[in-house]
Protein backbone atom coordinates (compact mmCIF):
# COMPACT_ATOMS: atom_id res chain seq x y z
CA UNK A 1 0.00 0.00 0.00
CA UNK A 2 1.35 3.90 -0.28
CA UNK A 3 0.61 5.04 3.05
CA UNK A 4 2.59 8.24 2.91
CA UNK A 5 0.63 11.51 4.40
CA UNK A 6 0.87 14.97 2.02
CA UNK A 7 1.72 17.37 4.38
CA UNK A 8 1.77 21.35 2.89
CA UNK A 9 0.90 24.85 4.52
CA UNK A 10 -0.95 26.90 2.64
CA UNK A 11 -1.23 30.96 3.87
CA UNK A 12 -5.03 31.62 4.94
CA UNK A 13 -4.30 35.74 5.71
CA UNK A 14 -1.81 38.59 6.46
CA UNK A 15 -0.84 41.09 8.85
CA UNK A 16 0.34 44.43 7.89
CA UNK A 17 0.18 48.03 9.40
CA UNK A 18 -0.86 49.24 5.79
CA UNK A 19 -4.81 48.74 4.85
CA UNK A 20 -4.74 45.51 3.05
CA UNK A 21 -6.97 44.97 0.66
CA UNK A 22 -7.34 40.30 0.11
CA UNK A 23 -8.89 38.26 -2.11
CA UNK A 24 -9.58 34.24 -1.29
CA UNK A 25 -9.84 31.10 -3.21
CA UNK A 26 -12.32 28.36 -1.44
CA UNK A 27 -10.69 25.09 -1.37
CA UNK A 28 -11.70 21.72 -0.43
CA UNK A 29 -8.93 19.24 0.81
CA UNK A 30 -7.91 15.76 2.89
CA UNK A 31 -6.48 16.88 6.02
CA UNK A 32 -4.99 14.46 8.30
CA UNK A 33 -6.02 14.51 11.90
CA UNK A 34 -4.96 11.82 13.56
CA UNK A 35 -2.22 9.05 13.49
CA UNK A 36 -2.35 6.21 16.48
CA UNK A 37 -1.58 3.13 17.40
CA UNK A 38 -3.93 1.08 20.09
CA UNK A 39 -4.79 -2.34 21.19
CA UNK A 40 -7.99 -3.85 22.34
CA UNK A 41 -8.02 -6.75 24.56
CA UNK A 42 -10.59 -9.37 23.44
CA UNK A 43 -12.51 -11.60 26.13
CA UNK A 44 -15.43 -13.58 25.20
CA UNK A 45 -16.58 -17.32 25.88
CA UNK A 46 -17.30 -20.27 24.02
CA UNK A 47 -19.80 -22.72 25.01
CA UNK A 48 -19.49 -26.63 23.72
CA UNK A 49 -22.43 -28.11 22.01
CA UNK A 50 -24.00 -30.87 23.65
CA UNK A 51 -22.74 -33.33 20.68
CA UNK A 52 -18.87 -32.60 21.28
CA UNK A 53 -16.98 -34.84 24.49
CA UNK A 54 -15.98 -32.46 27.56
CA UNK A 55 -12.28 -31.22 27.21
CA UNK A 56 -9.80 -33.29 28.94
CA UNK A 57 -6.49 -32.02 27.69
CA UNK A 58 -6.00 -29.48 24.91
CA UNK A 59 -3.57 -31.04 22.13
CA UNK A 60 -3.77 -27.74 19.56
CA UNK A 61 -5.12 -24.62 19.44
CA UNK A 62 -5.83 -21.82 16.77
CA UNK A 63 -7.30 -18.25 16.91
CA UNK A 64 -8.02 -16.46 13.62
CA UNK A 65 -9.28 -13.06 12.77
CA UNK A 66 -11.88 -13.26 10.18
CA UNK A 67 -14.20 -10.24 9.79
CA UNK A 68 -13.73 -6.99 11.65
CA UNK A 69 -15.98 -4.04 10.81
CA UNK A 70 -15.10 -0.25 12.33
CA UNK A 71 -16.76 2.81 12.28
CA UNK A 72 -16.24 6.14 14.11
CA UNK A 73 -18.33 8.15 16.58
CA UNK A 74 -17.53 10.73 18.63
CA UNK A 75 -14.01 10.10 20.44
CA UNK A 76 -14.21 6.47 19.80
CA UNK A 77 -13.37 4.06 17.14
CA UNK A 78 -16.38 1.13 17.18
CA UNK A 79 -14.99 -2.45 16.55
CA UNK A 80 -17.36 -5.31 15.65
CA UNK A 81 -15.27 -8.52 14.95
CA UNK A 82 -15.54 -12.16 14.43
CA UNK A 83 -12.69 -14.93 15.79
CA UNK A 84 -12.34 -18.20 14.12
CA UNK A 85 -11.79 -20.79 17.16
CA UNK A 86 -10.45 -24.30 16.45
CA UNK A 87 -9.35 -26.57 19.28
CA UNK A 88 -8.11 -30.39 18.78
CA UNK A 89 -8.21 -31.88 22.40
CA UNK A 90 -8.82 -35.30 24.19
CA UNK A 91 -11.33 -35.79 26.31
CA UNK A 92 -11.47 -37.19 29.95
CA UNK A 93 -11.87 -40.28 28.85
CA UNK A 94 -8.87 -39.92 26.02
CA UNK A 95 -11.54 -39.81 22.73
CA UNK A 96 -10.15 -37.14 20.42
CA UNK A 97 -12.62 -33.78 19.43
CA UNK A 98 -12.88 -31.06 18.19
CA UNK A 99 -14.09 -27.30 18.16
CA UNK A 100 -14.26 -24.90 15.32
CA UNK A 101 -16.87 -21.91 15.80
CA UNK A 102 -16.79 -18.27 14.55
CA UNK A 103 -16.76 -16.54 17.94
CA UNK A 104 -18.24 -12.48 17.56
CA UNK A 105 -16.94 -9.59 19.50
CA UNK A 106 -17.44 -6.04 19.52
CA UNK A 107 -16.04 -2.89 21.68
CA UNK A 108 -14.35 0.15 21.76
CA UNK A 109 -10.97 2.27 21.57
CA UNK A 110 -10.50 5.94 22.44
CA UNK A 111 -9.62 8.11 19.52
CA UNK A 112 -10.10 12.22 20.60
CA UNK A 113 -11.30 14.50 17.97
CA UNK A 114 -13.11 11.46 16.52
CA UNK A 115 -16.54 12.31 14.44
CA UNK A 116 -19.09 10.25 12.21
CA UNK A 117 -18.25 10.77 8.94
CA UNK A 118 -14.81 11.28 9.02
CA UNK A 119 -12.49 8.97 7.05
CA UNK A 120 -10.49 6.31 8.40
CA UNK A 121 -7.99 3.23 7.67
CA UNK A 122 -7.46 0.33 9.93
CA UNK A 123 -4.48 -2.24 9.88
CA UNK A 124 -5.43 -4.56 12.87
CA UNK A 125 -2.91 -7.43 13.85
CA UNK A 126 -3.81 -10.78 16.38
CA UNK A 127 -1.54 -11.20 18.62
CA UNK A 128 -1.39 -13.27 22.16
CA UNK A 129 -4.40 -15.32 21.69
CA UNK A 130 -5.58 -17.46 24.43
CA UNK A 131 -7.57 -20.46 24.70
CA UNK A 132 -8.48 -22.00 28.61
CA UNK A 133 -11.34 -24.58 29.07
CA UNK A 134 -13.31 -23.61 31.88
CA UNK A 135 -16.13 -25.69 34.23
CA UNK A 136 -19.92 -24.80 33.42
CA UNK A 137 -22.31 -24.50 35.85
CA UNK A 138 -22.85 -28.86 35.72
CA UNK A 139 -19.07 -28.62 37.19
CA UNK A 140 -17.90 -30.33 33.23
CA UNK A 141 -15.08 -28.50 31.50
CA UNK A 142 -17.27 -27.55 28.60
CA UNK A 143 -16.43 -23.53 28.38
CA UNK A 144 -13.90 -22.56 26.49
CA UNK A 145 -12.27 -18.84 27.23
CA UNK A 146 -10.96 -16.93 24.84
CA UNK A 147 -8.19 -13.69 25.08
CA UNK A 148 -6.46 -11.82 21.95
CA UNK A 149 -5.29 -8.64 22.06
CA UNK A 150 -6.61 -6.69 18.47
CA UNK A 151 -2.95 -4.39 17.64
CA UNK A 152 -4.29 -1.53 15.35
CA UNK A 153 -2.66 1.06 13.45
CA UNK A 154 -4.87 3.89 12.15
CA UNK A 155 -5.35 6.65 10.58
CA UNK A 156 -8.26 9.61 10.70
CA UNK A 157 -8.49 11.98 7.63
CA UNK A 158 -11.37 14.78 7.18
CA UNK A 159 -12.07 16.71 4.02
CA UNK A 160 -12.94 20.30 4.54
CA UNK A 161 -13.60 23.74 2.70
CA UNK A 162 -10.83 26.43 3.65
CA UNK A 163 -10.13 29.77 2.33
CA UNK A 164 -6.67 30.52 0.93
CA UNK A 165 -5.25 34.01 0.15
CA UNK A 166 -4.93 34.10 -3.64
CA UNK A 167 -3.82 37.80 -4.20
CA UNK A 168 -3.90 41.10 -2.22
CA UNK A 169 -2.94 44.48 -2.92
CA UNK A 170 -2.38 48.21 -1.13
CA UNK A 171 -3.40 51.58 -2.05
CA UNK A 172 -0.07 52.76 -0.64
CA UNK A 173 2.30 50.53 -0.60
CA UNK A 174 3.42 47.78 -3.62
CA UNK A 175 2.67 44.58 -2.38
CA UNK A 176 4.80 42.09 -4.25
CA UNK A 177 3.47 38.44 -3.38
CA UNK A 178 6.14 35.57 -4.12
CA UNK A 179 3.82 32.30 -5.11
CA UNK A 180 4.70 28.43 -4.79
CA UNK A 181 3.06 25.22 -6.44
CA UNK A 182 1.27 23.38 -3.31
CA UNK A 183 0.08 19.65 -3.60
CA UNK A 184 -2.71 18.54 -1.23
CA UNK A 185 -5.30 15.56 -1.98
CA UNK A 186 -8.95 15.17 -2.33
CA UNK A 187 -10.63 11.93 -2.08
CA UNK A 188 -11.37 9.98 -4.71
CA UNK A 189 -13.09 6.75 -3.24
CA UNK A 190 -13.35 4.83 -0.06
CA UNK A 191 -15.23 1.27 -0.01
CA UNK A 192 -14.91 -2.72 1.15
CA UNK A 193 -15.24 -4.38 -1.79
CA UNK A 194 -15.41 -8.94 -1.59
CA UNK A 195 -13.60 -10.99 -3.62
CA UNK A 196 -15.39 -14.34 -4.02
CA UNK A 197 -12.99 -17.61 -4.50
CA UNK A 198 -14.79 -21.11 -5.51
CA UNK A 199 -12.60 -23.47 -6.60
CA UNK A 200 -12.31 -27.67 -7.27
CA UNK A 201 -8.93 -28.93 -5.91
CA UNK A 202 -8.12 -32.58 -7.63
CA UNK A 203 -6.03 -34.46 -4.91
CA UNK A 204 -5.46 -37.55 -6.42
CA UNK A 205 -2.96 -38.28 -3.17
CA UNK A 206 -5.53 -37.99 -0.48
CA UNK A 207 -7.88 -40.81 -2.50
CA UNK A 208 -9.84 -42.64 0.22
CA UNK A 209 -7.81 -41.15 2.82
CA UNK A 210 -9.84 -37.95 3.86
CA UNK A 211 -12.71 -38.80 6.40
CA UNK A 212 -13.63 -35.46 7.00
CA UNK A 213 -12.49 -32.58 7.13
CA UNK A 214 -11.35 -30.60 10.63
CA UNK A 215 -10.33 -27.22 9.99
CA UNK A 216 -8.87 -25.14 7.31
CA UNK A 217 -7.20 -21.73 7.05
CA UNK A 218 -5.76 -19.75 4.28
CA UNK A 219 -3.63 -16.51 4.00
CA UNK A 220 -3.68 -14.01 1.48
CA UNK A 221 -0.75 -13.24 -0.60
CA UNK A 222 -1.12 -10.47 -2.68
CA UNK A 223 1.73 -10.20 -5.26
CA UNK A 224 1.27 -7.34 -7.65
CA UNK A 225 -1.06 -4.37 -7.87
CA UNK A 226 -1.53 -2.30 -11.17
CA UNK A 227 -3.60 0.74 -11.80
CA UNK A 228 -5.80 0.71 -14.79
CA UNK A 229 -8.05 2.88 -16.41
CA UNK A 230 -11.06 0.98 -14.44
CA UNK A 231 -9.30 1.01 -11.11
CA UNK A 232 -7.19 -1.08 -9.46
CA UNK A 233 -6.12 -4.56 -10.56
CA UNK A 234 -4.51 -7.15 -8.03
CA UNK A 235 -3.15 -10.35 -8.32
CA UNK A 236 -2.11 -12.76 -5.70
CA UNK A 237 -2.27 -15.93 -4.08
CA UNK A 238 -4.56 -17.60 -1.52
CA UNK A 239 -2.57 -19.77 0.53
CA UNK A 240 -4.82 -23.01 1.92
CA UNK A 241 -4.01 -25.55 4.71
CA UNK A 242 -6.44 -27.71 5.91
CA UNK A 243 -6.71 -30.41 8.73
CA UNK A 244 -8.68 -33.62 8.00
CA UNK A 245 -9.75 -37.12 9.45
CA UNK A 246 -7.93 -40.22 8.38
CA UNK A 247 -9.07 -43.71 8.35
CA UNK A 248 -5.81 -44.66 10.40
CA UNK A 249 -6.01 -45.06 14.40
CA UNK A 250 -2.03 -44.98 14.40
CA UNK A 251 -2.36 -41.80 12.39
CA UNK A 252 -5.70 -40.27 12.82
CA UNK A 253 -4.67 -36.61 11.53
CA UNK A 254 -3.38 -35.29 8.24
CA UNK A 255 -3.05 -32.23 6.55
CA UNK A 256 -2.69 -30.75 3.16
CA UNK A 257 -1.08 -27.05 1.68
CA UNK A 258 -1.74 -25.79 -1.35
CA UNK A 259 -1.84 -22.54 -3.36
CA UNK A 260 -4.89 -20.80 -5.29
CA UNK A 261 -4.72 -17.53 -7.45
CA UNK A 262 -6.90 -14.78 -7.38
CA UNK A 263 -7.78 -11.79 -9.25
CA UNK A 264 -9.62 -8.95 -8.48
CA UNK A 265 -10.10 -5.67 -9.98
CA UNK A 266 -11.52 -2.78 -7.40
CA UNK A 267 -13.09 -0.37 -9.23
CA UNK A 268 -12.50 3.42 -9.72
CA UNK A 269 -14.20 4.69 -13.03
CA UNK A 270 -12.07 8.08 -12.65
CA UNK A 271 -8.55 6.43 -11.92
CA UNK A 272 -5.15 8.42 -12.75
CA UNK A 273 -2.24 7.26 -12.67
CA UNK A 274 -1.30 9.95 -9.91
CA UNK A 275 -3.84 8.73 -7.38
CA UNK A 276 -2.36 7.55 -4.02
CA UNK A 277 -3.96 4.18 -2.20
CA UNK A 278 -4.15 2.17 0.70
CA UNK A 279 -5.44 -0.90 0.37
CA UNK A 280 -5.62 -3.78 2.79
CA UNK A 281 -6.99 -6.87 2.66
CA UNK A 282 -7.95 -10.76 4.76
CA UNK A 283 -9.97 -13.70 4.64
CA UNK A 284 -13.14 -13.33 5.84
CA UNK A 285 -14.94 -16.37 5.13
CA UNK A 286 -13.66 -19.55 4.04
CA UNK A 287 -14.48 -23.79 3.78
CA UNK A 288 -13.52 -26.57 1.90
CA UNK A 289 -15.61 -29.52 1.86
CA UNK A 290 -15.34 -33.21 0.56
CA UNK A 291 -16.18 -33.06 -3.13
CA UNK A 292 -15.86 -36.77 -3.64
CA UNK A 293 -13.27 -39.30 -2.99
CA UNK A 294 -10.21 -36.99 -4.32
CA UNK A 295 -11.16 -33.65 -4.93
CA UNK A 296 -12.33 -30.79 -1.86
CA UNK A 297 -14.11 -27.49 -3.10
CA UNK A 298 -13.33 -24.83 -1.66
CA UNK A 299 -15.05 -21.26 -0.96
CA UNK A 300 -13.71 -18.06 0.14
CA UNK A 301 -14.21 -14.59 0.53
CA UNK A 302 -11.65 -12.39 0.38
CA UNK A 303 -11.85 -8.69 1.59
CA UNK A 304 -10.58 -5.56 0.73
CA UNK A 305 -10.93 -2.23 2.25
CA UNK A 306 -9.89 0.66 -0.01
CA UNK A 307 -8.60 4.57 0.19
CA UNK A 308 -7.68 5.96 -2.79
CA UNK A 309 -7.05 9.84 -2.62
CA UNK A 310 -5.85 12.27 -5.93
CA UNK A 311 -3.72 14.95 -5.65
CA UNK A 312 -4.50 19.01 -6.89
CA UNK A 313 -2.27 21.33 -7.56
CA UNK A 314 -2.46 25.33 -6.75
CA UNK A 315 -0.17 28.33 -6.54
CA UNK A 316 -0.13 29.66 -2.78
CA UNK A 317 1.21 32.84 -1.55
CA UNK A 318 4.12 32.31 0.49
CA UNK A 319 5.65 35.31 1.07
CA UNK A 320 4.87 39.10 0.42
CA UNK A 321 7.40 42.13 -0.48
CA UNK A 322 6.34 45.53 0.72
CA UNK A 323 8.35 47.87 -1.83
CA UNK A 324 7.47 52.37 -1.95
CA UNK A 325 4.73 53.24 -4.16
CA UNK A 326 6.67 54.81 -7.13
CA UNK A 327 5.65 58.80 -6.51
CA UNK A 328 5.94 59.34 -10.84
CA UNK A 329 3.31 56.55 -11.35
CA UNK A 330 1.04 57.75 -8.86
CA UNK A 331 0.99 61.13 -10.76
CA UNK A 332 0.44 59.45 -14.02
CA UNK A 333 -2.69 57.97 -12.93
CA UNK A 334 -5.99 59.71 -14.23
CA UNK A 335 -8.83 60.68 -12.04
CA UNK A 336 -11.29 58.87 -13.75
CA UNK A 337 -10.93 55.60 -15.46
CA UNK A 338 -13.60 54.47 -18.42
CA UNK A 339 -14.47 50.87 -18.70
CA UNK A 340 -15.96 48.35 -20.69
CA UNK A 341 -16.73 45.26 -18.81
CA UNK A 342 -15.58 41.89 -20.14
CA UNK A 343 -16.99 38.53 -19.54
CA UNK A 344 -14.90 37.47 -16.67
CA UNK A 345 -14.00 40.50 -15.06
CA UNK A 346 -14.57 41.25 -11.18
CA UNK A 347 -15.00 43.97 -9.30
CA UNK A 348 -12.25 43.06 -6.79
CA UNK A 349 -9.47 42.63 -10.24
CA UNK A 350 -10.53 45.82 -11.57
CA UNK A 351 -9.61 47.52 -8.31
CA UNK A 352 -6.64 46.38 -8.21
CA UNK A 353 -5.74 47.19 -11.88
CA UNK A 354 -6.66 50.78 -11.72
CA UNK A 355 -5.63 51.27 -7.59
CA UNK A 356 -8.77 51.51 -6.27
CA UNK A 357 -11.95 49.25 -4.26
CA UNK A 358 -14.86 47.98 -4.65
CA UNK A 359 -16.68 49.76 -2.47
CA UNK A 360 -15.37 52.90 -4.68
CA UNK A 361 -16.78 50.86 -7.52
CA UNK A 362 -20.00 49.99 -6.46
CA UNK A 363 -20.69 53.68 -5.00
CA UNK A 364 -19.77 55.28 -7.80
CA UNK A 365 -21.42 53.48 -10.56
CA UNK A 366 -24.76 52.56 -8.67
CA UNK A 367 -23.97 48.92 -8.32
CA UNK A 368 -25.53 47.43 -5.19
CA UNK A 369 -25.05 43.71 -5.52
CA UNK A 370 -23.21 41.14 -7.90
CA UNK A 371 -20.36 41.62 -10.09
CA UNK A 372 -21.02 43.86 -13.73
CA UNK A 373 -21.74 41.36 -16.25
CA UNK A 374 -20.85 42.20 -20.40
CA UNK A 375 -24.13 42.79 -22.41
CA UNK A 376 -23.80 41.68 -26.33
CA UNK A 377 -26.41 43.89 -26.60
CA UNK A 378 -25.18 47.08 -25.37
CA UNK A 379 -21.92 47.53 -23.52
CA UNK A 380 -22.67 49.39 -19.95
CA UNK A 381 -19.81 51.32 -19.15
CA UNK A 382 -18.72 51.33 -15.50
CA UNK A 383 -16.58 54.37 -14.59
CA UNK A 384 -13.82 53.77 -12.05
CA UNK A 385 -13.08 56.49 -9.91
CA UNK A 386 -9.53 57.03 -7.87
Amino acid sequence: SSDSQVSEEVTTGIESGEQIYTKYQEKQILTLHTVKKDTYRIKEQLTISGTKESIGNILWKEVLSRRLDTRLEADTLKLQGELLVFCLYESVDGKTDWICENVPYEGQVECFGAEEGMYHQIYPILTDALLEPAMDEDGEMRLLGIEATLSMRFFLCTEEKIQILDDLYSLKTCCVPAYTQCKVENVLMQNHSKCKVSEKLLLPELKDDVLQICHSEGEMQVEHIEQTAQGMQVEGILHLTFLYLRADDVIPFGSWSGMIPFSWLLECPNMTEDVRHHITWHVEQLSVGLAGSEAVEVKAVLAFDTFMRKPVFMNVIMDVEFEPVSMEEVEKRPGIVGYVVKDGDDLWSLAKRYMTTEEGIRKVNGIEAGEPKADTAMCRRYYLCI
